[in-house]
């Protein structure tokens, strides 16, 4: 059983976004596929709760005049709209499977895999076997 994940380059501001993407096949047990998408739709769910319940939040506050609970709440909501948008895949990915890509700049396609846990880099490797190892 794999997990298809995705490398992206590209421009990606909060309106404009434009990305090539590749996507790899990263083998998985079972479990893990499960908890990656439990923990992909619970913090996408999490999310529109702060950000929809926050905004309700905000009026409430400025209704009664309260300027700077306002300010602060209105600054979380943004701050967390804007990291959501740019790195919620690749943390939900990091958390619950120990994986990270970044896709490097340079002529052919270079990417750089991070895996957390050994076992799980040999388990690639055996389906990408073209890789190429760099300790670090």
């Amino acid at each position: 059983m794999s997990q298809p994940i995705e490398a992206r380059r590209g421009i990606d501001l909060l309106f404009v976004r434009y990305h090539r993407v590749i996507t790899l096949p990263v083998p998985v047990c079972k479990d893990c596929k499960r908890k990656r998408r439990i923990a992909g739709a619970g913090s996408f769910l999490g999310i529109l709760a702060v950000i929809f319940g926050g905004g309700l939040l905000c009026v409430e506050f400025s209704e009664r005049q309260w300027g700077i609970a306002t300010a602060t709440l209105a600054g979380f909501i943004l701050l967390v709209a804007v990291l959501a948008r740019l790195g919620l895949t690749d943390l939900v990915n990091w958390m619950t499977i120990g994986l990270h890509v970044v896709w490097r700049k340079g002529e052919e396609i270079p990417l750089d895999v991070r895996f957390r846990n050994r076992e799980y880099f040999e388990a690639w490797r055996t389906v990408n076997p073209r890789g190429i190892v760099k300790e670090s």
